[in-house]
């Protein structure tokens, strides 16, 4: 059977590049482990995500990345499906 490599790991690539930590570890990458490992657990595909949370592919597979910060209410949506309630409350 095939290795799965963890996507999630980026200790090596901190080790060789430390000017990277902050990409690899600030709020959007916490954010885009969690609406990765959670989009797993509920066995959506990145485009039912995309569907069910009203935001364009591009959205989930950039929020996913977390290599750049979305919009406080474009995480909302994102949450509110992944978690099945409203978090931040009404818009």
């Amino acid at each position: 059977m095939k290795k799965v490599r963890n996507l999630l790991d980026t200790s090596r690539y901190v080790e060789n590049h430390p000017e990277l930590y902050e990409m690899l570890h600030g709020p959007a990458a916490t954010y885009g482990e969690l609406i990765y490992s959670r989009r797993l657990a509920l066995n959506l595909t990145q485009s039912e995500l995309a569907e069910k949370a009203k935001v364009d592919l591009k959205t989930i597979t950039t929020a996913e990345g977390g290599t750049e910060e979305l919009g406080i209410h474009t995480y909302k949506k994102i949450f509110d499906v992944l978690l099945g309630k409203t978090v931040l409350g009404p818009e």
